[in-house]
């Protein structure tokens, strides 16, 4: 190889000699020493330095409560006046409807759908909820 060629030899997966581009792969021994070391290039038998970059990334992950220890707390609640079959959505008779409390865990999020029967002072907001949402589909 000729002298006057440049090889790129800044952050590389592999070592290259600055003097003659021969590549070998790292034996972990330059991850042990800190600051720069001398080394000898087994083609050409000049001398450069090598340096390792060390790249730090960080993986994070949501800490969930363990083995079902939530602490959850009242978050809203729908209507539930329709229901999943045979892979489509079809409108329940008004005397199966439901009142569903979400409750949220305060640690990890986790929700919690708590079904009741809809209380007698709740069957106008439920209707209205059902017409809107009805009406939200038709558009």
């Amino acid at each position: 190889m000729c002298e006057d060629q440049e090889f790129d030899t800044r952050y590389q997966d592999m070592i290259v000699c600055p003097w003659c581009g021969s590549k070998w792969y790292d034996d972990d021994s330059y991850y042990a020493s800190a600051g720069t070391t001398e080394e000898t290039c087994e083609e050409c038998g000049r001398e450069f330095s090598v340096e390792a970059n060390i790249e730090v990334t960080y993986t994070t992950s949501r800490k969930l409560c363990e083995n079902d220890e939530h602490e959850y707390e009242y978050d809203r609640f729908h209507f539930s006046t329709q229901d999943y079959q045979r892979g489509q959505w079809i409108n329940l008779p008004e005397e199966k409807w439901k009142k569903v409390n979400i409750f949220k865990c305060k640690k990890c999020h986790h929700e919690d759908f708590r079904r009741e029967e809809i209380k007698d002072e709740e069957w106008e907001q439920a209707r209205n909820d059902a017409n809107r949402r009805m009406a939200s589909h038709r558009l």
